[in-house]
């Protein structure tokens, strides 16, 4: 498994382009499974020390209700990893994507996401993390899918800033 992240991390083109050949989604799932509850854990440890520092007179919440919390969190993001997996199929296909299938776009929103996983739980380091993520997709859609480096900027970038546009837009109004 830190294989796998330290080829996600650091050496994505290889990772994508001749090291990851996964048949269905069980693999990934798994892997998925893993590194998220390494990042609900941290990040759960950070989010308890916060509420019981910055935020005590505000929020009330037991320990025991804030680790269901996590897990129900944990259960609930694992299970919205489907569906976010489907948009992306929909979105490779809309954009012209060769050879593609559920499977690898499940695979895809995965490996994507590793970098939220390991570093997302460090305080404002996790503002930026995001931008790794959609350089991860770029690579591995224009690896897995055939689809042109420009074009596969596009398809990502135009959903970004339309997100931005529109808090740019709720912000002002309201």
């Amino acid at each position: 498994m830190l294989t796998i992240i330290k080829q996600i991390l650091m050496e994505p083109n290889t990772f994508f382009s001749s090291m990851y050949r996964e048949k269905g989604i069980r693999d990934s799932f798994l892997f998925l499974g893993m590194i998220m509850l390494f990042y609900v854990i941290v990040s759960g440890i950070i989010g308890m020390i916060v509420l019981n520092t910055l935020f005590a007179d505000i929020v009330d919440i037991s320990g025991w209700q804030y680790v269901g919390l996590l897990i129900l969190i944990y259960f609930v993001a694992l299970a919205l990893s489907f569906v976010v997996a489907g948009v992306l199929f929909v979105w490779i296909k809309v954009w012209g994507g060769r050879n593609l299938s559920y499977d690898k776009a499940y695979q895809l929103y995965v490996f994507s996401r590793t970098p939220t996983m390991v570093f997302g739980w460090i305080p404002f380091v996790n503002y930026l993390i995001w931008i790794w993520n959609t350089v991860l997709l770029v690579i591995g859609t224009m690896s897995w899918f055939g689809i042109q480096k420009t074009k596969a900027i596009w398809m990502y970038v135009i959903p970004i800033l339309l997100v931005l546009v529109s808090y740019l837009i709720y912000f002002v109004v309201a």
